[in-house]
């Protein structure tokens, strides 16, 4: 039970990271579009 608790905070962890990097990259490429 703890490690499928620790492995679905960590694919949260991951999804949220990765959700991060994307909105930066977009708005990044937004600065370089405009």
């Amino acid at each position: 039970e703890v490690n499928l608790a620790a492995s679905y905070f960590y694919m949260d962890f991951e999804n949220g990271l990765m959700t991060l990097i994307q909105e930066h990259r977009s708005e990044a490429t937004q600065h370089i579009v405009v």
